[in-house]
């Protein structure tokens, strides 16, 4: 007892340091592409332009939108104020997984689960972003909490828990479009689940369809050019190779599947496993499949996210059942929890200071320059808001063999980047022209090197 007592104490003391990690870093990760664009939306669309803009042109949910804009309004131009939601969201996310792993582990195994979640790289990276991704986790956390702590089904339940888990439901929804997706693919399984309400499934993926068909309708234009941006083998292969982000890099990847291992040699199956968070993670991980093979010049790791809660509850339930010697459960742990620090904190070094950019200056001067005839290369799409030139080339890096110089480029050097989209590593290629500094960024001018 002393023993479970202590150990117990040790892990309190690493959740909270763990939280400590998300107050220490917060607002010192480097300004993320996607941020400033938002950034550029709140601070020159008002409500009206803003929703019709998020309708029509982004595809995004209004609930982060119109938070950041009213932070925006009340506190003007501050990183912090505008990333302060996604930190207030990741320490209430604690607290609501420690609840929901509570329901299937001992508070020792819970607490193992929770700071595992608190460390994983992509929730550290989103934890303070201006974007919506650690609220979008929160709320799908209540409502698997909601789920899962009474056995009775969800439509069997009082009228206070219907509402309850419908609002968070809804305010998953309204928070991205992927939180629209697990809503409706979450609601449909429960009415499939029940004999009693089996009949009401058929209509319920009725309306889905004709909502479905009204939205392709609303935003037929650029619907049709998503589609016909085709399939990209190449994309394809780069996604499959950056799937380890959501498991938090290459070695904590290696070491889930030693562990999966271990748990296949002992158990021979996965029927120990919650069959709920199987389901559930194996639903997300197929949203962020059909992203893949249909759309993958628009698929990111990031939109597996939703898959990140079930990772630690799954990582602790095998954890449990492989070994009955709590010390090689906690050896196994402890490893884990050096990969994700060593992850985050020194191969990823995510705690830079910010850089503020001049997105808007960027962008028309790189306009101006290209002429509406040459092309603009970026390693991001921070510029993509801007310039409507089909010229934009936005890059990760750049690939030197294929790098054919046969025209003038107009090439865009942002402070942060990494040295594959610097303007050095063009160098052998192109000459300089003309450059022109601003702030957090030069914008060049190359010319093909004779």
């Amino acid at each position: 007892m002393n023993e479970k007592k202590a150990e117990f104490n040790i892990l309190w003391i690493l959740l909270m340091g763990t939280l400590v990690l998300h107050v220490y870093i917060f607002n010192k990760i480097p300004l993320q592409y996607d941020e400033l664009l938002m950034y550029d939306i709140i601070s020159q669309f008002p409500y009206k332009l803003l929703t019709e803009l998020l309708l029509t042109f982004e595809i995004q949910m209004p609930l982060p939108y119109y938070l950041a804009k009213k932070l925006f309004e009340m506190f003007g131009d501050n990183s912090g104020i505008l990333r302060l939601p996604s930190l207030l969201f990741t320490m209430g996310l604690s607290f609501f997984y420690y609840k929901l792993a509570r329901l299937s582990f001992n508070r020792n195994n819970a607490l193992k689960a929770v700071c595992l979640m608190m460390l994983a790289h992509p929730l550290l990276l989103f934890s303070g972003s201006m974007r919506p991704y650690a609220t979008m986790v929160f709320f799908q956390v209540v409502v698997l909490y909601n789920f899962k702590k009474d056995p009775v089904p969800c439509f069997d339940r009082s009228s206070l828990e219907i509402v309850k888990t419908s609002l968070a439901l809804l305010l998953l929804a309204l928070s991205h479009p992927l939180g629209v997706v697990f809503s409706f693919v979450f609601l449909g399984h429960h009415l499939f689940s029940s004999r009693e309400h089996r009949k009401y499934f058929y209509r319920y993926i009725g309306i889905f369809l004709v909502a479905l068909a009204l939205y392709v309708e609303y935003r037929f234009k650029g619907v049709m050019l998503i589609l016909n941006s085709g399939r990209n083998l190449l994309s394809i292969v780069d996604y499959l190779r950056k799937l380890s982000f959501i498991f938090s890099g290459g070695v904590f990847s290696l070491w889930i599947l030693i562990l999966s291992g271990t748990y296949l040699y002992k158990k021979k199956n996965f029927k120990g496993l919650d069959r709920d968070y199987v389901q559930i993670f194996f639903w997300t991980a197929g949203i962020g499949a059909f992203l893949l093979l249909f759309f993958p010049e628009y698929a990111y790791p990031r939109h597996l996210l939703l898959t990140l809660p079930l990772i630690p509850l799954m990582i602790i339930s095998m954890l449990d059942d492989a070994f009955d010697e709590m010390n090689i459960q906690n050896v196994f742990f402890g490893l884990a929890m050096v990969i994700l620090i060593y992850k985050s904190f020194i191969k990823e070094d995510i705690q830079h200071r910010p850089y503020e950019i001049d997105s808007q200056g960027v962008a028309l001067k790189s306009q101006d320059l290209s002429k509406e005839k040459l092309s603009i290369i970026n390693c991001g799409n921070c510029l993509s808001y801007y310039i409507k030139s089909n010229k934009l080339q936005c890059m990760n890096s750049f690939n030197r063999k294929g790098l054919v110089a046969t025209e003038d480029i107009v090439f865009v050097d942002f402070d942060y980047s990494r040295a594959k989209c610097k303007v050095r590593f063009v160098s052998d290629f192109y000459d300089v022209a003309e450059s022109y500094p601003y702030k957090g960024a030069t914008v060049y001018k190359m010319k093909p090197k004779l």
